[in-house]
């Protein structure tokens, strides 16, 4: 759409320099022909002479004041330019910002998952250790009801690191649909 209307404006443009430059050519035969009808018309009467010369000065005045104006365009024209280009930096620093800040939160959610990946292989570790302890104790050297206590604590601590990485693999997925 930015493109579109650049080029529209940029035709406008293009079509409204033709018609000052066919203007301006159609200025320039017309002095060509006033110069003609200047030396005819002195040939035959001095005081035509005057009121052409008059005359010729108008369109040189006008020429000039056209010139200005053509100049002033061109000006203009640049000036848009600038300010489109400069524009267009502008989106595509804030995109690339936008692009780095995205990639930045990605690696940090990586780091977090590898941290609870790991803290998950501690705790297996950990229950694990726990296994082996517990089955080279004698039952009769605990009391069953701490030992239940204890493997309901475990569980609950299992089920809630399960849960976390559930939750965390969730945002994962997540952030991968988005991307």
């Amino acid at each position: 759409m930015f493109n579109k209307d650049v080029k529209e404006d940029v035709g406008k443009l293009s079509q409204s320099i033709d018609e000052l430059k066919n203007s301006h050519k159609e200025h320039s035969e017309k002095i060509n022909g006033l110069t003609d009808a200047f030396n005819k018309m002195s040939k035959m009467n001095s005081d035509y002479n005057k009121s052409i010369s008059v005359e010729i000065e108008k369109i040189v005045e006008l020429k000039k004041s056209f010139e200005t104006e053509l100049n002033s365009f061109v000006f203009l024209k640049d000036k848009i330019k600038k300010e489109l280009i400069e524009n267009f930096k502008d989106n595509i620093k804030k995109e690339f910002n936008s692009l780095n800040e995205e990639s930045i939160k990605h690696f940090e959610l990586k780091k977090d998952i590898n941290e609870s990946a790991n803290l998950l292989k501690n705790f297996n570790n950990n229950v694990i250790k726990l296994n082996n302890i517990s089955n080279s104790i004698k039952e009769a050297d605990f009391e069953l009801s701490k030992h239940f206590a204890n493997m309901e604590n475990t569980n609950r601590d299992k089920v809630e690191l399960m849960k976390e990485v559930d939750r965390l693999r969730g945002i994962l997925a997540k952030y991968k649909r988005e991307r």
